[in-house]
């Protein structure tokens, strides 16, 4: 039977999060003024402040994508729902269901249904925590919350939603460096390069036969442009009529001059590899991106662990994940291109890469880290015999947590909060969680 790893993923509200929830209404429904909760907003009625009784009021956040998440268990939901203790009735309420960033679900008749009506189709936290573990984990993971008042005084507010969930990951190292840095590197880095052909004076280009000839093994993926070399040094002309990826035939927009320049701007796609190997040297016709030498840096663990508690369960249980430890991975990329050009354009594509991603995201989960340059690209050294030129840049992925002690299973009992009973052998330690 697989073995997986319990692992907590929490959305709180704040100032870092004002651009990832949606509202319904932003006149109806918003931050509060310190930027730590989503509440039901005030609006004046002769001189008095109102909340909303609409039906319907919401907010929705951010659905995350998990492709090792293999189940779901429970959530734990942190609101405030005020009561008047002069009214017998409750007079706010915060209700949820589900969405998978496309389509909105909620739970009825024992399974998700799409929804049909937006304004009516909600469930208590309860029902949504209990049958989250129905959820199909191949989908996005989102909440859609509900605020609802009967009293134009008493508002309720959202804080955030913790989520447990179980997920098929054995290396967080791995994760990190193959699953998502290299991987993501290869299927975005896409550099332009130019190759100058003769016409033939025909509207048509057979890329295959001009690749054949290439001294280099290009992997071109795409073409930018076309341009007549002859008539049209300055480039303001695309003759690039289409490109057939699978024939490698390029039309243009006519015939050139038998003998015309031709200028072929195409994307490629290099090689991203790692080494750790400083005999290791890259295919030498290959435009490439190494990862020389990675490296962690242990910066401790963590100062808190983290936890959930379903306290829909009597008496409540919880799980939590003992402190992780928090690492920066550091690398140096070395880009080895044919001629100086080349490897300009392919530094400046690793560039934009880096520079266009202040974080990056594994696709396992869903966790982020911080992504930086440390060392950027200088001079590079005269080629050497095979003609490649190269350059070096150092990159540093900073605050990665990593988990690498079992969840640990409680039992709690209500005391004000939930208070968590850790087993611990023959001792035993309390925490209080949810005060």
């Amino acid at each position: 039977m697989a073995t997986y790893r319990r692992m907590i993923r929490c959305f709180t509200v704040g100032p870092d999060t004002v651009g990832d929830l949606e509202y319904s209404d932003a006149a109806e429904i918003g931050m509060n003024d310190e930027k730590t909760a989503v509440t039901l907003l005030t609006s004046w009625d002769a001189g008095r402040a109102n909340f909303p009784i609409t039906a319907g009021i919401r907010v929705t956040t951010p659905a995350i994508a998990g492709n090792l998440i293999a189940a779901y268990e429970f959530a734990e939901f942190d609101t405030v729902e005020p009561a008047d203790p002069m009214l017998p009735a409750v007079v706010t309420d915060v209700k949820a269901r589900l969405h998978d960033g496309t389509t909105e679900y909620w739970w009825t008749a024992g399974a998700w249904t799409a929804v049909s009506d937006p304004v009516t189709d909600f469930n208590t936290l309860e029902e949504v925590s209990d049958n989250l573990s129905s959820w199909n984990a191949a989908l996005s993971l989102g909440f859609v919350f509900e605020l609802s008042t009967n009293s134009k005084q008493h508002a309720p507010s959202f804080r955030g939603v913790k989520v447990l969930y179980q997920m098929d990951l054995v290396s967080f190292h791995n994760d990190w460096l193959y699953t998502t840095l290299v991987a993501q590197m290869a299927a975005n880095i896409r550099p332009r390069a130019d190759l100058l052909v003769t016409s033939d004076g025909t509207a048509t280009i057979d890329l295959s036969a001009v690749e054949a000839e290439l001294d280099s093994g290009w992997s071109i993926s795409d073409l930018d442009a076309v341009f007549n070399e002859t008539t049209d040094a300055a480039h303001r002309t695309d003759v690039l009529s289409s490109f057939d990826a699978g024939t490698r035939l390029i039309t243009l927009t006519g015939a050139p001059t038998l003998g015309d320049k031709i200028l072929i701007r195409f994307e490629y796609v290099p090689i991203v590899a790692v080494t750790t190997d400083s005999d290791f040297t890259e295919i030498a016709d290959s435009p490439a991106i190494l990862l020389e030498a990675p490296a962690w840096e242990d910066m401790g663990e963590a100062a808190v662990p983290s936890d959930i508690v379903n306290v829909f369960t009597d008496p409540p249980v919880g799980v939590i994940l003992p402190a992780p430890r928090r690492q920066h991975f550091v690398a140096t990329l070395v880009v080895t291109a044919p001629g100086a050009v080349n490897l300009r354009r392919l530094a400046e594509s690793v560039t934009a890469f880096f520079q266009d991603r202040r974080t990056i995201t594994t696709p396992t989960d869903g966790r982020s880290a911080y992504l930086r340059i440390t060392d950027t690209f200088g001079s590079s050294p005269p080629p050497d015999q095979s003609g490649l030129h190269s350059a070096t840049m150092g990159i540093r992925l900073e605050d990665v947590y990593m988990w690498f002690r079992d969840a640990i299973v409680t039992t709690g009992v209500r005391a004000g909060g939930v208070e968590l009973v850790i087993p611990l052998g023959p001792a035993t330690v309390t925490t209080s969680v949810g005060d």
